[in-house]
């Protein structure tokens, strides 16, 4: 079994762009039983269904389609974008002659699907 760190630390190796991070999502979504479609399709969605559609191979969605009634369920949406998970760390001169600060731009994270997981 793979601990959760050594998952994220994979997923961060396969993604060193967003066009990186969106293949392994995509690959992960797949293994986990997802299809994907085309947004320029028109879609028949089955209850249950898992999917997910990519836009210009830097953008993913992916998503479940519920049991019960759009109407009586609502919707519930989950979102994380992936700005740039290249994951840099450094150090940045804030003005000449002062101490260095991290970098909030610096720093970011991702995170990967957990197969299995569904919400309630």
């Amino acid at each position: 079994m793979t601990s959760l760190g050594d998952d994220l630390r994979a997923f961060i190796d396969a993604s060193p762009s967003p066009f990186h991070a969106v293949a392994e999502m995509a690959r992960r979504l797949g293994e986990a039983g997802f299809t994907e479609l085309d947004e320029a399709d028109r879609w028949e969605l089955q209850p249950g269904g898992t999917h997910y559609v990519i836009r210009d191979g830097g953008s993913i969605v992916a998503f479940r389609v519920g049991s019960s009634p759009l109407a009586d369920a609502g919707l519930v949406a989950v979102g994380t974008h992936t700005d740039s998970p290249t994951f840099r760390s450094g150090r940045t001169t804030t003005s000449p002659g002062s101490a260095t600060s991290w970098s909030a731009s610096s720093r970011t994270a991702a995170c990967s699907p957990t197969p299995g997981w569904t919400a309630s």
